[in-house]
């Protein structure tokens, strides 16, 4: 919004109200202690008001940066200034010296020379004096010169302190702070005021939950509960602001190098458009650099790749009833033969069992259901058991069911191998995704320009990866186990007679080909029980 200003200057004509922007900039952002601080912009406005009285104008707008003027960020602040100057809205743009207007030399001060009035205050230069013209254009060159110079030195200096393994990439992650070394070591400060576990316990156990399969919701859920409040970094430290723990933010941390104690290095884009990408930084010999001691760092290589491909939710997978699609939660180790797989088919909820029957969940309070199912253990087990059979024993050789049985057979049967061909493929999963999100970079333009020496190292280590994946799978190759007595009738039949005392065993029989029961109400009280009408089998090879 524009503000008008009324300085109260005298002008030649009273009724003529000469306009002047003030564009005030300061290349960063520095604190009030700090020695090497430049003229604020607060300052700045200031001198610049006071021209402004000096020579009769009236302040129309202040433009305020803090930036770069050399970069190739956009200046909305610096254009905004221009367009005042060169479409009229002001008479005049005051500037307190040259190299806060611009340090890209001509490139920028041609814009304005002999076509808008700029005054370059402390260089006591004027772009509409034909005086002026030929020091603007060299002292803007001089300007881009330096800007490049120091640019070059401040890259080359913080290259030599990466390659040292010191911390030069702003304010450390949440969970470690810098040594005097320069070096990143544990926070070891309470995660929250009266709160015993650290910041650095804190990270270590969001890796933990999300290695076991915790999503980045379920990680701002866990902080939330815990009580540990949103952070902010300022002045040297974290400290609460009040806002609350946004998802993304935790799954960058999860993927953030620095807690494997690597060096790290932001790209952008060389457009500027785009997130940034927090990457490991390798030295000129492609190699990666240490950034926290030898045995400091917060987690391992191995626990932060398994936090990222979140490998706990194949444990989750061993922990459902029959290793397929599962149900809601249940509390306790089930004793019924069909628990957790009958679900009520008008309000989708999970049957439980009490006295004789399977009922509907909502008979457990909260919302209501409008037609509860209830069925009588002794009428549906039995029945469900004989669509089993029949659908599984009469299924062709080359039916997906049979594959999902094997597989599902083989984890009831051979639990350790069947785990570790499941981690195998998890593994490989995470390593093409890696792949992937790597040449996704590059396409994206993160790895252009200077940056282009980190993708080559990258690039190998992610094929390696890869590679490495599809050995051990080839190794295990997933597992398959004898399953020609579930195809034969009369044998399964026998063996699940044989397990009338040991439910449990019943229940994984009929999970390897069952992933959910939907069971519809009595058409009423008393009524026989018909299971074609009332019950619909969802078998494994439908959602495979």
């Amino acid at each position: 919004m524009e503000e008008i200003s009324w300085t109260g200057a005298n002008t030649d004509d009273p009724s003529e109200v000469r306009y002047v922007d003030l564009l005030c900039r300061k290349s960063k952002v520095l604190s009030e202690n700090d020695r090497l601080r430049e003229v604020s912009t607060d300052e700045q406005e200031r001198q610049g008001r006071n021209w402004a009285m000096r020579n009769g104008y009236t302040v129309r707008h202040v433009w305020t940066e803090l930036g770069s003027a050399y970069s190739d960020r956009k200046r909305k602040e610096f254009e905004g200034a221009l367009d005042a100057i060169t479409s009229g809205k002001s008479q005049a743009l005051w500037v307190y010296m040259l190299d806060r207007f611009s340090r890209k030399g001509a490139e920028d001060v041609l814009k304005v020379i002999g076509k808008a009035r700029v005054i370059f205050d402390w260089d006591r230069l004027d772009s509409m004096d034909d005086r002026d013209r030929e020091r603007i254009i060299s002292e803007a060159e001089r300007a881009r010169t330096y800007s490049a110079r120091l640019s070059a030195r401040v890259t080359d200096v913080k290259r030599s302190q990466r390659d040292r393994g010191e911390w030069v990439s702003g304010w450390p992650p949440f969970g470690l702070m810098v040594g005097k070394d320069r070096r990143l070591y544990a926070d070891n400060s309470p995660a929250a005021k009266g709160m015993t576990e650290t910041r650095a316990d804190i990270m270590r156990e969001l890796f933990r939950l999300s290695a076991n399969g915790a999503s980045a919701k379920d990680l701002a859920k866990f902080l939330e509960g815990k009580g540990v409040p949103h952070c902010s970094y300022k002045d040297g430290e974290w400290v609460p602001d009040g806002s609350r723990w946004v998802p993304t933010t935790l799954r960058r941390w999860i993927l953030n190098p620095a807690y494997a104690g690597w060096q790290v290095i932001h790209l952008r884009p060389e457009n500027g458009k785009g997130h940034y990408r927090t990457v490991v930084y390798r030295n000129d010999r492609g190699e990666r650099v240490r950034v926290a001691p030898e045995g400091e760092a917060l987690v391992t290589d191995n626990e932060q790749a398994a936090a990222i491909a979140g490998k706990g939710a194949v444990t989750r997978a061993f922990d459902a009833p029959f290793g397929g699609k599962s149900g809601p939660r249940k509390r306790g180790v089930a004793v019924h033969i069909l628990t957790g797989l009958l679900e009520c088919a008008n309000c989708g909820r999970n049957m439980f069992f009490t006295g004789e029957s399977y009922v509907c969940g909502s008979q457990q309070g909260g919302r209501t259901c409008p037609k509860p199912a209830r069925v009588t253990g002794k009428a549906i087990e039995p029945y469900v058991f004989r669509m089993w059979c029949a659908h599984v024993t009469n299924s062709a050789e080359d039916d997906d069911l049979l594959a999902v049985i094997s597989e599902r057979w083989a984890k009831i049967t051979r639990p350790e191998e069947t785990a570790e061909a499941e981690r195998a493929r998890e593994t490989f999963k995470a390593a093409e995704k890696a792949l992937g999100q790597l040449l996704q970079d590059k396409r994206d333009g993160l790895y252009d320009g200077p940056a282009a020496q980190f993708f080559r190292p990258a690039h190998r280590e992610a094929m390696s990866a890869v590679q490495e994946a599809e050995r051990v799978l080839a190794q295990y190759g997933g597992v398959r186990v004898d399953i020609s007595f579930l195809m034969d009738a009369e044998q399964v039949t026998e063996y699940w007679e044989g397990l009338q005392d040991a439910k449990a065993k019943q229940r994984e029989l009929l999970g390897v080909a069952i992933d959910r029961i939907y069971v519809k109400e009595s058409p009423y009280v008393g009524a026989r029980f018909n299971g074609e009408k009332r019950v619909t089998i969802e078998w494994a090879a439908s959602h495979e």
